[in-house]
Parts: structure tokens; sequence; C-alpha cells
């Protein structure tokens, strides 16, 4: 049964119908197992289901991105690990560059070298790569390899003396050890 209303600004052919039942904003298909059958589900019910089934995408594509995260970092450590042996080279070729006599071609050369140096050194800071410096500081056997001990009274004992080869930390974490000599007296006896 309709009502009929008329407005009063309206005529006689602009009136509409409110119908006692309203029209569904979903057809409900009472047969389960018909092809898209809600079996007689509410409208708040579904939405509970959608809410629900969101929640549980969304955290599985927060695990996988976490994953995919993690295989990245593991992958961009590889590579960072891989250069480190020619960051070395770097630094053997510039020392032993540094012991000849300088002359303007050899200064020009050693720069242009650290330059490159600085460049491939920044490239990996910029990934999470940090230089461990431990020279004049106390010994600490998390981050230094000691590979040789030294007498000498100019220097407190157990005091780092020379890098042979730089350390370096990832992210945080160390992925390798500084070798260092370090000074040895009978202060530290």
């Amino acid at each position: 049964m309709g009502l009929r209303m008329r407005l009063p600004w309206t005529d006689a052919a602009r009136q509409f119908v409110v119908d006692e039942t309203p029209e569904p904003l979903y057809a409900l298909d009472q047969e389960a197992g018909a092809p898209g059958a809600l079996g007689g589900a509410d409208l708040l019910e579904l939405v509970s289901r959608a809410m629900l089934e969101n929640e549980r995408l969304v955290a599985l594509a927060g695990r996988l991105e976490q994953s995919q995260s993690r295989g990245a970092d593991e992958e961009v450590l590889r590579v960072v690990r891989s250069l480190l042996p020619a960051l070395d080279s770097f630094d053997r070729i510039l020392e032993m560059a540094r012991g000849f006599d300088m002359t303007d071609v050899l200064a020009n050369w050693l720069r242009s070298v650290e330059g490159i140096q600085e460049r491939v050194l920044s490239a990996l800071e910029r990934q999470g790569l940090e230089v461990v410096d431990p020279l004049g500081q106390g010994i600490d056997l998390n981050r230094d390899e000691v590979v040789e001990y030294r007498r000498t009274q100019a220097q407190p004992g157990d005091t780092v003396l020379e890098v042979r080869r730089r350390g370096y930390r990832f992210r945080g974490k160390m992925i390798r050890d500084a070798q260092v000599v370090v000074a040895h007296n009978e202060r530290s006896v």
C-alpha cells in the first residue's frame, strides 16, 4: 500500500510515493549454495565479515612487506659485504702511494682516487654502512680484533695505536671487526 503525498510547493505532476515496505538495498538469495547466495545474512553481519577479512588482509600485507623488507635488507647487506674488500684495496693503494715522493702528478692522482673512494663510501653509508674508527680509544673486543700488541710508554695500555683494517657496522649491527694494533706497557699488565 503506497502513500501519496502532495508537497505544498509542487503541482500535482510532481507527486511521489512512500511505500510502507522499503525496497532492500541488496537482494538476499535465501537458497544457501546458490551462486552469489548470502544465506540470509543481514547487512551488519556482512559488514562485520568484510571488516574482519579486511583486518586479516592488512595484517597479511604487513607481514609480506616485512618479509620483503628483510629480504631486501639481506640483499643490500650481501652487496655491502662484497664491496668491503674493494674499500680495503682503496685504503692499501692510498697508503702505499703516500709513501712515495709527492709530485704534483702523484698528488693529483691521490686526490682523484680519494674522491672515488669517498663517493663509493658515501653511497654505502646512505644504505646504512658505518665506518668503525677505534683509533686512540680503549680496546673493545666487541668491535676490535687485536692483531698486534706494541710495547710503548707513549700511550696508556690497551689503547688502539693503529687500525690495520677498518671495521664496519651495517644499520647498527657489527658486520666486520676492525683489525687493530694495541698499546702494551707495564701499566696495562
